[in-house]
């Protein structure tokens, strides 16, 4: 029984510390998507295949934010995110603005 209950705590001390340990910051990648081309870390890129290529340089995100300037489509939007998935990238992408696509 007493082992049962060292190991118990064993575990559970583990599982404490671990928690207490800091949290490494989530790493997002802001794409700001234009009428004319896409804005990456303050880089201009006029189609897809260069987005997607500025991309795959890149360490992986833990999360992307698409930014839609003034007057941006939704088929830049659907290019964008074509080039996140053609790039590999799997983290997760929101979306920021609030432009009516008609």
């Amino acid at each position: 029984m007493m082992k049962i209950v060292s190991k118990l705590l064993l575990a559970l001390t583990g599982v404490v510390l671990s928690a207490c340990a800091p949290s490494t910051p989530a790493t997002l990648l802001d794409i700001q998507v234009g009428r004319t081309d896409f804005v990456l870390n303050g880089h201009s890129y006029a189609t897809t295949a260069e987005l997607t290529t500025a991309l795959k340089r890149l360490p992986s995100p833990d999360g992307i934010n698409l930014i839609h300037a003034e007057g941006a489509t939704l088929e830049r939007t659907n290019e964008a995110i074509a080039a996140v998935k053609n790039a590999g990238i799997k983290a997760p992408i929101g979306w920021v603005g609030n432009e009516v696509f008609y």
